[in-house]
């Protein structure tokens, strides 16, 4: 193409245009390298002006296509040339509607035909002139070429995209609303077997609510497994999303303990298990915080989690720390036992994991006992700091993060230093608690020891007891022991609490020792009836009686006392099966 007729046309120097086609007509019909027109060119860049002349000079300009196969209407619809694109689309109309020039009917059929190839007219792509328009987002040639053109949207290109589908995955819903009111007939396929619902729901996808949370956050949250890895593999972007709070979808899976969804985002997206929320708390955190065991322990045995189980948060808390503060004796233990898991790390505050469970009111006395064992056999210490200060357990709870049970400012400041307080008084009151269980418990010892050997019948010449092969006296013997077992073990815990119970920063054990005192109680009770029953006649009622006296001590025993602790033995239990899975 002349270099002068290129640059008038691309600047759209009209008069420069006029002068040189009157001097050289057959300007008209230079092309460039790619075979465009400079009806192409004047589509390209808009110059209405230059377009029209073109027309009204070389109407047939219009049917010309390059190397691609585009038409000067495919150039004005991609670059959204809307001006350019009016005029060509009115020439079109005009031709349709007869206004180009008289014939018979066979001639007007034959320009409407002709010029109804020129709009559906496809590229090397199978675009039409509707694709490259929506595709690139302009709406006003769009929504021009609908109204106009409605026939178009009954097409796909090579991709199996519609302009619908294409319209939808756009987000325009001006130009989706626009093709389905001019034709109801239109495709709505898309790419490898999509359609328009598909490309909707994938855009909603990147929409977050008020709270910032996407799609993905309130699968994650639900526990949709199928969801999440339906979303995960169209936008893998979206699981390092997080919400106005800075929290991901990965840390609402490990809050709830979803165990499925995190198995997914370690699948499809690894490197999101590291994402830390606005206090550099990952996953692993917000499980132990919110007491998910066996999704924790799930995710120790996942990769990249694993390497996770140190990481500290922005108070110098590692899951550990958490799991301590949180009393979650389960979870601590599974921690503690971890190889990875190093104990010594110390928090912001000066505390390591030992320091927090000496001090904290949300493990009983046994489990507290346990943890410090496992932590200090695993090669946990207390902090420096902690050994030296020695602090009130109040404020070191308060500097760990746990909130300090009813302990006023007035009794921390030490301005009622010279009044006992509650606490002061609890201590007193479970003092003299313990020495009464201790005095009740060394006289069950007592009876119970003398009575194995002063057993109903006496003995024989050979020193052996006359009714060892009764029943009666074996129940008797039985829980004459257990009795004497019982009180022997709550004698053991309350000096062994006492002796070294302040040191090691345990309270004392009430519930454990009344327990084991009370066993012991009904026990002897036991064995008593069944001394007393050994003694009588076999044919006597006065042993049915004590039989069923018996049987109902035993159903009060298990209604009142075996029920609790057995409902308080589930969090051992739970230790044990999360442990042996």
């Amino acid at each position: 193409m002349d270099s002068n007729l290129y640059d008038c046309v691309t600047s759209g120097d009209y008069t420069e245009f006029v002068s040189l086609i009157d001097v050289v007509p057959s300007f008209l019909h230079q092309t460039t390298v790619h075979n465009n027109t400079v009806l192409h060119l004047a589509a390209a860049f808009n110059h209405k002006n230059i377009a029209k002349e073109i027309t009204r000079r070389q109407p047939s300009m219009l049917y010309a296509t390059n190397s691609k196969d585009d038409t000067a209407l495919h150039l004005a619809a991609r670059l959204g040339s809307l001006q350019v694109a009016e005029h060509l689309i009115e020439c079109v109309m005009k031709e349709r509607s007869g206004g180009g020039g008289g014939g018979g009917g066979g001639g007007d059929l034959e320009a409407d035909d002709r010029n109804m190839k020129l709009v559906t007219k496809v590229n090397l792509e199978k675009d039409t002139v509707l694709h490259d328009a929506v595709r690139n987002g302009h709406r006003g040639v769009a929504m021009l070429l609908v109204k106009n053109c409605p026939e178009l949207a009954a097409y796909a290109n090579k991709a199996g995209d519609s302009p619908l589908f294409l319209a939808a995955e756009k987000d325009d819903l001006e130009i989706v609303s626009e093709i389905l009111n001019v034709n109801s007939n239109c495709l709505c396929g898309g790419r490898d077997g999509a359609n328009v619902l598909h490309a909707i729901i994938i855009r909603t996808l990147k929409q977050p609510d008020s709270h910032g949370w996407l799609p993905l956050h309130y699968a994650a949250n639900l526990g949709s497994e199928e969801v999440v890895e339906l979303i995960l593999k169209h936008e893998p972007s979206l699981a390092y999303t997080k919400d106005n709070n800075g929290v991901s979808a990965l840390h609402l899976a490990g809050k709830e303990g979803r165990v499925a969804v995190l198995k997914t985002f370690a699948k499809l997206c690894p490197d999101s298990c590291e994402l830390s929320d606005s206090r550099d708390r990952t996953a692993l955190h917000f499980a132990v915080a919110n007491r998910q065991a066996y999704a924790v322990r799930k995710m120790l045995d996942l990769a990249s989690f694993r390497n996770l189980v140190n990481q500290q948060d922005i108070d110098g808390n590692t899951p550990l720390h958490v799991a301590a503060i949180s009393g979650d004796f389960v979870t601590l233990m599974m921690l503690a036992s971890h190889p990875r898991v190093h104990k010594k790390i110390m928090n912001k505050a000066g505390f390591t994991t030992n320091d927090i469970v000496r001090s904290s009111l949300n493990f009983s006395w046994y489990q507290k006992s346990f943890s410090v064992a496992r932590l200090e056999f695993n090669g946990a210490v207390r902090g420096m700091q902690q050994v030296l200060a020695r602090k009130p357990r109040a404020n070191l709870l308060l500097e760990a993060g746990e909130p300090k049970p009813n302990v006023t400012e007035q009794e921390t400041s030490g301005a009622n230093i010279d009044k006992p307080s509650t606490q002061q008084k609890k201590s007193h009151i479970w003092s003299q608690v313990s020495d009464a269980n201790l005095v009740v418990a060394t006289i069950i010892a007592t009876v119970t020891f003398s009575a194995a050997f002063q057993v109903p019948g006496g003995y024989n010449n050979n020193g052996i007891a006359t009714l060892r092969r009764a029943k009666q006296f074996r129940l008797y013997m039985t829980f004459d022991a257990l009795s004497f077992g019982f009180a022997a073990a709550s004698m053991f815990v309350t000096f062994f609490t006492g002796l070294f119970g302040v040191d090691a920063g345990f309270t004392y054990p009430r519930k454990w020792v009344t327990f084991l005192t009370g066993l012991s109680l009904w026990f002897m009770v036991f064995a008593f009836m069944m001394g007393t029953s050994v003694a009588m006649d076999e044919h006597s009622k006065l042993g049915d009686y004590t039989n069923k006296l018996f049987l109902g001590f035993v159903l009060y025993f298990l209604l009142s006392i075996g029920i609790p602790i057995i409902f308080a033995s589930l969090n051992f239990l739970k230790f044990l099966s999360l442990m042996l899975d």
